[in-house]
């Protein structure tokens, strides 16, 4: 039973002869049929069903790390929990120089995208850099700031002006297209900050209680191995658990444990 447009249309044409008849879906063997049953022999060409780059899933280009020029990345996020913005700048050196922000106001991926990656250009404008390759997974901000692709969005053609303007103040800058994955640390900070509360209450507390700096340690063992560096450092530290020939005494340590057990309260 046509509705909408449809039951319109055929309101209309009832003036004329015309019998309105509703399409039914087509099936593909109904177009494979045919061609099976009248094959042409004299111009069938077999398929080349040889393909040497078939083991190859994904062409990238690689970004050298050690080219002297500075590097910015981007990203945003936007999820249930808010809206978050990464960038961290790295200098041909290495030095990683991160920042990330909370939005707390309305904002599309799009415009997040952009909030990011002016962030970032603020940074390098404050940090006096004039060459700059800024690299992002966001393809249509990579493609408008080329001038490849037009903004026609309202929402977007502010953004696009202040980058533009921003664009100038530097002596030489590049935007790079890179996939999501090789996006992972600014990414990762967009997150972050995406999940920090922002109800006036909760920000009051946190801004008299001030938050500390994150700093990410490197683990190269496990906690139970990371107490003694060797065996001959506990060897030294407590030579009454082990026996003359320098074996561990579990029969001594399991006396130290009980001892220990009884003394604490």
């Amino acid at each position: 039973m046509p509705t909408g447009r449809l039951e319109k249309w055929q309101i209309l044409l009832t003036e004329f002869d015309f019998v309105y008849v509703t399409r039914t879906a087509m099936k593909t063997q109904a177009l494979t049929n045919p061609l099976a049953e009248n094959p042409i022999d004299d111009e069938y060409e077999p398929l080349e069903t040889y393909f040497p780059d078939a083991l190859i899933n994904s062409i990238e280009e690689e970004i050298p790390h050690n080219d002297p020029i500075w590097k910015l990345y981007f990203d945003g996020a936007v999820n249930k929990n808010g809206v978050g913005i990464g960038a961290v700048l790295i200098s041909p050196s290495g030095c990683h120089y991160p920042a990330t922000a909370r939005l707390r106001f309305f904002s599309t991926n799009n415009t997040t995208e952009y909030e990011a990656c002016i962030m970032g250009l603020n940074m390098a404008i404050n940090l006096d850099i004039h060459e700059l390759l800024v690299l992002g997974d966001s393809n249509i901000l990579i493609r408008q700031a080329r001038g490849e692709w037009e903004t026609r969005d309202i929402k977007l053609i502010p953004y696009k002006q202040c980058l533009e303007d921003l664009i100038k103040k530097f002596k030489s800058i590049e935007f790079r297209y890179i996939p999501r994955f090789h996006n992972k640390f600014v990414d990762a900070l967009a997150t972050l900050a995406s999940m920090l509360p922002y109800q006036d209450r909760e920000v009051r507390k946190l801004r008299s209680k001030e938050i500390a700096s994150i700093k990410v340690q490197w683990k190269n063992r496990p906690v139970k191995e990371s107490t003694w560096e060797s065996e001959v450092d506990m060897q030294e530290r407590y030579p009454h658990l082990f026996t003359d020939s320098g074996k561990l005494s579990k029969s001594k340590m399991q006396k130290v444990v009980k001892k220990q057990c009884r003394s604490d309260p």
